[in-house]
């Protein structure tokens, strides 16, 4: 009796080391663990990018001798966010998983153009709004669109502003309006990668900024007369 109440003591002691051993190994592999977890996939980031030059402007654009602070631009909520957008139509719209913006589009597309403002030469100086130096002219946008549309015809990116150039003369409280313009444009996605929604935004961006800078070049001109 006293053998048979042994075997049956060791026989409960083992199924709860066992019933242990099960519930540590279901914790080990939940919490990801076991064998030293697996590394999540790094995500990639993107910048706006244009390989396209200003030099040839540079040459043509007669200096305003004016300065010029560019605002940081608002955005659509439907692009407020580092999410790099496709949408599939009928609505349906989503973001890459392990892709995304270096920054927010609004940030990227200010940065752009204070590089690009900066490199034309039509201003003695580029201010951001959070200087104290009082400028001319100031500038203020909205990006509306950055997200690639993918449909029947293929895939393509959609990039999108629009901006409200203002002469303040020294009043950031008052100033008049020199003129509002909308900027948008779409060209095929090549490669159809996020790589390649990517650097055809980064194309994009740099046709806008160019066109932007003739108008604002053609709108002081006029201004002056």
């Amino acid at each position: 009796m006293k053998r048979c109440l042994m075997s049956e003591s060791m026989r409960r002691r083992e199924a709860r080391i066992r019933a242990g051993a099960v519930f540590i190994l279901g914790w080990l592999l939940v919490t990801g663990c076991a064998g030293g977890g697996a590394t999540p996939p790094d995500v990639t980031r993107y910048v706006l990018e244009s390989p396209r030059s200003l030099e040839e402007m540079k040459e043509e654009v007669p200096c305003s001798r004016g300065t010029i602070t560019v605002r940081r631009f608002s955005s659509a909520e439907a692009c407020n966010g580092t999410a790099m957008l496709y949408s599939r139509g009928s609505g349906e719209q989503g973001a890459y998983r392990y892709h995304r913006w270096w920054n927010t589009p609004a940030e990227m597309v200010t940065d752009f153009l204070m590089k690009e403002l900066s490199r034309s030469g039509l201003f003695t100086a580029v201010f951001t709004a959070y200087t104290s130096e009082r400028s001319r002219y100031q500038l203020e946008g909205r990006v509306t669109d950055c997200i690639e549309i993918i449909d029947a015809d293929g895939r393509r990116v959609v990039l999108g502003f629009t901006v409200a150039l203002l002469d303040v003369k020294g009043d950031r409280l008052r100033g008049r309006l020199v003129f509002q313009k909308n900027y948008r444009a779409e060209k095929a996605c090549r490669p159809e990668t996020p790589a390649g929604f990517a650097r055809v935004a980064g194309d994009i961006m740099g046709e806008l900024s160019k066109k932007l800078i003739s108008d604002i070049t053609d709108a002081i001109e006029q201004d002056r007369e």
